[in-house]
């Protein structure tokens, strides 16, 4: 009987406005026996971000992240994704294209 090893899915790259929090959480991953931990890496060198499962207190800018995925006889993958911190004056014009039901 053979254990595949684990595949890591991070989801969609994310756009999002300064400060905002954004929910990193790799739930499309899967394994075909269990999964058994998610470790998430932020890969751009940014100091000021706070990492939990909300990564938050980022300011206008690209991040990269990698998450990695282990199953219960320790075989991993990784996958990476990146999410775009929109500036001052991206977020402005994002609304301004964006009618009012469009918008969160």
């Amino acid at each position: 009987e053979t254990d595949s090893p684990p595949v890591a899915n991070a989801g969609q790259d994310l756009v999002v406005q300064p400060k905002e929090s954004v929910t990193l959480n790799g739930v499309q991953s899967r394994d075909d026996v269990k999964i058994e931990s998610f470790d998430w890496k932020m890969l751009t060198n940014y100091p000021y971000a706070v990492m939990e499962i909300i990564v938050s207190n980022l300011t206008s800018g690209k991040y990269k992240f990698q998450l990695t995925v282990t199953d219960s006889i320790g075989q991993a993958d990784s996958t990476m994704v990146t999410v775009l911190v929109l500036t001052p004056e991206e977020s402005e014009r994002k609304c301004l294209l964006l009618g009012p039901n469009e918008q969160k």
